[in-house]
């Protein structure tokens, strides 16, 4: 680190970079897999059949809120992990997108991830997994490679300009 605590530009353009991109495509595997569980059994039906039939108690969750706050709304379980399933499915894949749908697609996970942790508190299961993606979306957030990059720009461009001073031909 330098004396302002900032990390060295090589670090941050090229190890942080790196990070940022294996969390991402991490990412984008476990959303597009479990999304697709939650909306079809093609792909993992033992997870599929596990995810069927825990949405009624997960739906009861939300369903109670609403009938709480007196509104009146019928909550339908399988519409309900589909349509989970099927942002996870977008959302997921848009991680992979420009500087301005990336961190859209991100925050929509990560309100479904909160959402996860609560149900499964609710239920008194683990919430490990969710918490785990809850925690790579937010680290990946502080990884932003336009970040790097132009910390790696500026310190580039500052070693240029430090070696024109330093040059015995420059006027």
């Amino acid at each position: 680190r330098d004396a302002f605590g900032d990390w060295s530009s090589d670090v941050c353009s090229s190890d942080l970079s790196a990070l940022y991109y294996v969390i991402t495509l991490g990412l984008v595997a476990i959303f597009v897999f479990a999304g697709s569980a939650k909306i079809t059994p093609v792909f993992a039906p033992d997870l599929h059949k596990q995810l069927t039939e825990k949405g009624p108690a997960f739906a009861a969750i939300f369903q109670k809120i609403l009938d709480d706050l007196q509104v009146k709304f019928t909550i339908d379980p399988t519409l309900m992990m589909r349509t989970i399933g099927a942002t996870e499915v977008v959302a997921g894949l848009w991680l992979l997108g420009n500087r301005f749908v990336a961190p859209l697609a991100a925050l929509k996970l990560m309100g479904i991830m909160a959402g996860a942790i609560f149900v499964h508190v609710q239920l008194q299961e683990d919430f490990t997994p969710p918490a785990v993606l809850l925690g790579a979306l937010i680290v990946r957030s502080f990884l932003t490679p336009s970040c790097c990059a132009s910390k790696a720009t500026t310190s580039k461009r500052s070693e240029e300009h430090t070696s024109e001073l330093q040059s015995p031909n420059a006027s």
